[in-house]
């Protein structure tokens, strides 16, 4: 037997050994790619869950500066909150404890965001609508202080005022008006709807122009 019939012999004894291996590695080489380009691809986009409500609104001297300083303001609302999550929350307002409540506000699921269109959104994590006979909508909306978008530097102690809050009401069509109560005190209870106590130090910034965007 020559030695270039004995080479070829082994050869094949050799691809015979590593082919099953072989074979393994190249299905998950293989599939590793494929996955690869259709995450790049562009007709393979992130799915983006639109929100079920969307409003504009121009926020008035959100700085509390003098004259009609106005803020282009984007809220969207991806769920509205539930019976239970509304229990939870106003359990310790019923006590006034304003701290306690906030602690379980911030472990609920996000409800939406709000945002200045230049910069970041800040979570929202209640979200409530009030329908009356005529059709009209109040909406409230309330994160944990500080939204960042709007209030930069807290003004007021954050443990006795530790909600920010967003009311709306709007008519059929969606437009109307609205406030933003960046740092607030609540009261309500499980079978109550939940408000902003009102205070003579702290203003609400006045919520303008609110469009409902469909």
């Amino acid at each position: 037997m020559t030695r270039s019939s004995t080479s070829r012999r082994h050869g094949r004894r050799w691809a015979a050994a590593v082919k099953p291996g072989y074979a393994e590695i190249m299905k998950v080489t293989l599939l590793l790619a494929s996955a690869a380009l259709i995450a790049w691809s562009p007709s393979f986009p992130a799915r983006v869950v639109a929100p079920v409500e969307r409003f504009t609104a121009n926020a008035l001297n959100v700085d509390g500066d003098e004259g009609p300083v106005a803020t282009l303001v984007q809220i969207d609302i991806d769920r509205w909150s539930t019976d239970e999550e509304h229990a939870k929350l106003t359990g310790p307002l019923v006590t006034n404890h304003q701290s306690e409540a906030s602690g379980v506000l911030r472990k609920l699921a996000r409800a939406g965001a709000i945002r200045a269109l230049d910069l970041a959104g800040d979570p929202l994590y209640y979200a409530r609508k009030t329908m009356t006979r005529d059709g009209h909508a109040h909406i409230m909306l309330i994160g944990s202080r500080p939204l960042r978008a709007f209030e930069r530097v807290p003004k007021v102690n954050m443990s006795a005022y530790p909600f920010s809050v967003v009311e709306l009401d709007v008519d059929t069509i969606g437009h109307g008006t609205g406030t933003l109560t960046l740092a607030a005190t609540l009261d309500g209870g499980p079978e109550k709807p939940i408000r902003v106590v009102a205070d003579r130090i702290i203003r609400p910034v006045r919520l303008t122009q609110v469009k409902h965007v469909d």
